[in-house]
């Protein structure tokens, strides 16, 4: 009786580990799906208000020049506005962004850390965002290096950005979102990857016209 009670105590033990592991490789999967119908109603959102022309956008000798930190037009925004697009070349990243870092906020899109600089103005201008859930768009934050580019996108205007520095720093450390001189860009995840022990600090600078 005591073997068959063993044997049937270690069927369940698999078969909980089996859901388990299925449980841990859907999960991201499902948060994915639900980022991807958020960014999908954000998209709508600016296009409504007509904050973003993306499409008008292009890398042409007819582009606008890079506003200045006192040209750029700051809209009056309200918790999970979408604010734009950020763009990083480098790790293949082009998504919205919105106004807000709250749980909720951070499942649909990156957000802009309220109190902080509105980009491209002066000051320090925060955006966090998840690493390996709900979208992971700065999964691959920590392959940006000094000199690599991004670039903000507002309605008309196309702010750019060139890596300063990257650190790691503890959770509670506030220094990261200390205001600034000069026109700055912080963005900020989880680190390691499938950990909240650490943050990952990315620093940009404005760049400057050639």
């Amino acid at each position: 009786m005591a073997k068959i009670n063993l044997n049937r105590t270690i069927n369940i033990l698999s078969w909980i580990l089996v859901l388990f592991a299925i449980g841990f490789l859907v999960s991201p999967l499902l948060t994915n799906v639900t980022t991807y119908f958020k960014q999908k109603e954000l998209q709508e959102e600016l296009e409504e208000a007509k904050v973003s022309k993306i499409s008008a956008i292009k890398s042409t000798k007819e582009e606008k020049k890079a506003p200045t930190a006192a040209e750029v037009r700051i809209p009056e925004l309200k918790l999970g506005d979408p604010i734009g697009i950020i763009v990083i070349p480098k790790i293949g990243l082009r998504t919205i962004f919105v106004e807000g870092t709250t749980k909720e906020l951070l499942k649909g899109a990156p957000g802009h850390i309220q109190g902080t600089a509105f980009p491209g103005t002066n000051g320090n201008s925060v955006i966090s965002g998840h690493r390996t859930t709900y979208g992971a768009f700065f999964y691959r934050l920590d392959e940006l290096a000094a000199g690599d580019i991004v670039e903000i996108i507002l309605s008309d205007q196309k702010i750019t950005y060139k890596v300063a520095a990257q650190e790691i720093v503890l959770p509670n450390n506030t220094e990261v979102l200390k205001n600034t001189d000069q026109p700055m860009l912080t963005l900020t995840t989880c680190y390691p990857k499938y950990s909240a022990k650490k943050r990952l600090i990315v620093k940009a600078l404005l760049a400057q016209e050639s």
